[in-house]
């Protein structure tokens, strides 16, 4: 892997080359002041980076602190900023902030004391429209499994911020402040904004040295965390949750994504799995929702493994979860006998792709076959783009392929809309091991 060199020293060729890496794979200016050991390479370090999903409609400036935790010994820290969104409205596509934007930022380790994070050995950060900033090393030393805040001031003089529909989580520190003007900097002081506004601002990444297994994580609202509420980690959504306690992680989660919209709309997105070495995808229950039919959603998945194969670095693998189901209750999900499964998950789709995964997704030709096809390919075998399959789906169903919650009596215990899991659905899910950490580890 190419990390950082002089210029001078290669030829015009590979000097044009090297300049297309490090646009989608850009480092701290100071890298080389951070040589790689070997095994290294520069990546996600901790939790808990997420993806910015909105436009303000007049606030121009933040004061945001976000909680992580690290999940490696950290001795130099830089971080990725996003100057562009996932619009989580209609037309769920990346989209241009409209103009550069002002950023300054530190990290706090222990709570109350800062180290600042340079741009170039600027304390001000300047990021042209629909790009993201990367901010030099700084030295700090965090050890692994203790949570540190990053704080981030941010300025768009020209228009509108962009951040998460998510509130920062009190309960870990995190707070937000939101202003139609220049909000003061507290990057290198106390913060006196709150966490109970609707609106969160948290990294694309958190990166540092790492010989470890950082994951990436692509899908909808399940891993988005839509009905969840954080854990001790910070962590929302089952992905997440089941590791989190273990393994870094940047989540680009997406409400209401699909199969075929990311296809149309990805690039942006998928410049973090530069940071990572393992991708778990979760897509595909929003496209039964469309009413498109298992051969379609089949064949969108394959050329989104595809995709998502091709973003791998470093020797990493590709796992994919199976999809959840949806339906509607008269009793607040008391109950399995007054569910109904929704429209376009009573058809049979979900369980007919379902099942085609847990055989391995079979390919003949690169092209899916049905499933129990003898003399097929199957994830983790030949040329497949999967490595494995997690039967998530079945966490939360009575039985497998049954479509219908779980349920104990208590209205609303495992989900209150039927679509997404409630807090303790979230928690049982992650909890199920059928995200199965052993199988994440990389050579």
């Amino acid at each position: 892997m190419v990390n950082t060199l002089d210029l001078k020293d290669i030829g015009a060729g590979q000097a044009r080359l090297y300049g297309l890496l490090s646009a989608e794979y850009p480092l701290p200016a100071n890298a080389s002041q951070f040589p790689l050991a070997a095994g290294q390479f520069y990546g996600q370090v901790a939790t808990n980076c997420r993806l910015s999903d909105s436009k303000a409609a007049s606030n121009k400036s933040f004061m945001a602190r976000s909680y992580h935790v690290a999940r490696s010994d950290i001795t130099e820290l830089a971080i990725v900023l996003p100057n562009w969104y996932w619009d989580i409205g209609p037309t769920k596509f990346e989209l241009p902030n409209g103009a550069g934007v002002q950023f300054t930022c530190s990290v706090e380790y222990p709570a109350g004391t800062y180290t600042r994070l340079r741009f170039d050995d600027q304390t001000r950060g300047f990021c042209r429209d629909f790009e993201q900033l990367v901010s030099d090393f700084a030295a700090v030393t965090i050890p692994a499994g203790q949570g540190f805040w990053v704080n981030v001031w941010c300025l768009h003089t020209l228009g509108t911020l962009i951040f998460q529909t998510s509130a920062q989580n009190a309960s870990v520190g995190e707070k937000m402040h939101l202003s139609t003007s220049s909000t003061t900097d507290l990057t290198m002081t106390a913060h006196n904004g709150n966490a109970q506004q609707t609106a969160g601002f948290w990294p694309t990444a958190v990166i540092g040295r790492t010989s470890g297994n950082p994951v990436l994580i692509v899908g909808d609202s399940l891993q988005r965390g839509i009905g969840d509420a954080p854990d001790a980690a910070n962590a929302v959504g089952i992905i997440p949750r089941a590791i989190a306690p273990q393994l870094p992680y940047i989540n680009i989660g997406s409400s209401g994504d699909r199969i075929h919209l990311f296809l149309e709309t990805y690039k942006r997105r998928l410049l973090a799995a530069n940071y990572t070495r393992t991708i778990i995808a979760a897509h595909g229950t929003n496209d039964i929702r469309l009413g498109r039919s298992a051969a379609q959603i089949k064949a969108d998945l394959l050329t989104y493994w595809t995709l998502l194969r091709s973003r791998l670095l470093f020797g990493g693998k590709l796992f994919q979860c199976t999809l959840t189901h949806t339906t509607t209750s008269t009793d607040n999900w008391a109950t399995t006998e007054n569910q109904t499964k929704a429209q376009y998950f009573d058809t049979g789709v979900r369980e007919e792709i379902n099942d085609w995964m847990r055989d391995g997704a079979p390919l003949v030709s690169d092209t899916a076959a049905a499933t129990g096809t003898e003399g097929a390919t199957r994830a983790g075998s030949g040329t497949h783009p999967l490595s494995g399959i997690f039967d998530v789906a079945v966490a939360l169903e009575t039985a497998r392929n049954s479509g219908i919650w779980k349920v104990d009596g208590t209205a609303g215990k495992w989900t209150a809309d039927g679509v997404h899991p409630s807090p303790f659905g979230y928690i049982e899910a992650a909890a199920s091991g059928k995200i199965d950490l052993a199988r994440l580890t990389v050579a």
